[in-house]
């Protein structure tokens, strides 16, 4: 008889916050993250729920997860994920390796996001793993990692908003001071017709 391996799923909604600004900047954000939105992120809201599946599918959140410690049902002390997911030991991750690609293949097929229901904004994160413990922790890490993500995408965007106010600014003062400038010397060449006495009359 052939017997499979029990499968375990946890699961947990989220709702992304929409921001109705657009940003031309996401993918170049993105980019950094090691997250390709392709064509269509110029399009998108770094809160996009569109762009939520994009940012647990990335190169980041892979390898943010692979180094993370989890706990097993069966074991008192908690386990780097890649050695739980490897069938042989290793003692680092190399990404060019096929040890690496192979891990990331399997971390992908046992995580998935969708939509909960047809219309419904709220967007579904099941975890299988042949561990309940671990399937659940997996499911709150990869939350915990989503807001880390989103928020440092913010605090770049913020930086990037900060930047542009201050070059502007900088380039009004410097027009600013070029009007005063010209206004200055206009002043110096007519300082005889303005302090003539057939003004006065």
């Amino acid at each position: 008889y052939l017997f499979e391996e029990p499968l375990y799923q946890s699961s947990a909604k989220i709702l992304p916050i929409v921001n109705n600004q657009a940003n031309s900047k996401v993918s170049s954000i993105a980019s950094q993250f090691g997250i390709n939105l392709g064509s269509s992120g110029t399009s998108l809201d770094l809160s996009s729920p569109q762009l939520i599946p994009d940012i647990i599918n990335s190169r980041r959140m892979y390898n943010s997860l692979l180094v993370k410690k989890f706990n097993q049902k069966e074991k008192n002390n908690k386990t780097v994920l890649y050695e739980i997911l490897s069938d042989s030991a290793i003692t680092e991750l190399d990404e060019n390796s096929i040890g690496y690609r192979k891990l990331v293949s399997k971390l992908s097929k046992s995580i998935s996001i969708t939509r909960y229901a047809k219309n419904s904004p709220l967007l579904l994160i099941t975890c299988t793993f042949p561990d309940p413990v671990l399937a659940k922790g997996m499911v709150d890490e990869i939350i915990l990692s989503l807001k880390e993500v989103l928020n440092d995408f913010k605090l770049i965007r913020l930086k990037q908003k900060k930047a542009f106010i201050e070059n502007r600014l900088n380039s009004a003062l410097k027009e600013l001071t070029e009007r005063e400038e010209r206004l200055k010397e206009f002043r110096e060449k007519n300082r005889n017709i303005i302090t003539s006495p057939s003004l006065n009359l």
